[in-house]
């Protein structure tokens, strides 16, 4: 299980032990992280969004980062499309980017209200 929060710092705890399993440091998000996802394809996989605008993605297991992606607005919910490589990012203007993460760039930007 996964969770984050004002701080900016992504937790892993493991739930049968009730413990945490690890803590990504503050530098990952300067700024409040209001979107956290596991891939459905990849287990190791953990992608977090947040209000610095950024979307960073981890690996579980290595408990290191892979790659960080600066969006273009601040990071409000995210989620991963079935498929795995497929992400949606909202923010907090109401607008969603899809990202294709086999390039790691803005495919669709869907325009809020």
């Amino acid at each position: 299980m996964a969770a984050s929060g004002d701080e900016g710092v992504i937790i892993l705890f493991d739930v049968l032990k009730q413990e945490i399993y690890h803590s990504f440091d503050k530098s990952k998000h300067i700024k409040p992280c209001h979107g956290i996802a596991f891939s459905p394809t990849n287990e190791y996989l953990l992608c977090s969004g947040g209000l610095d605008a950024k979307i960073m993605f981890f690996d579980v297991v290595e408990r290191k980062t892979i790659k960080e992606i600066k969006s273009h607005e601040p990071i409000s919910c995210l989620s991963f499309y079935t498929d795995g490589v497929t992400i949606a990012a909202g923010t907090l203007s109401g607008n969603i980017y899809i990202y294709n993460l086999k390039d790691f760039k803005v495919k669709i930007v869907l325009k809020g209200h």
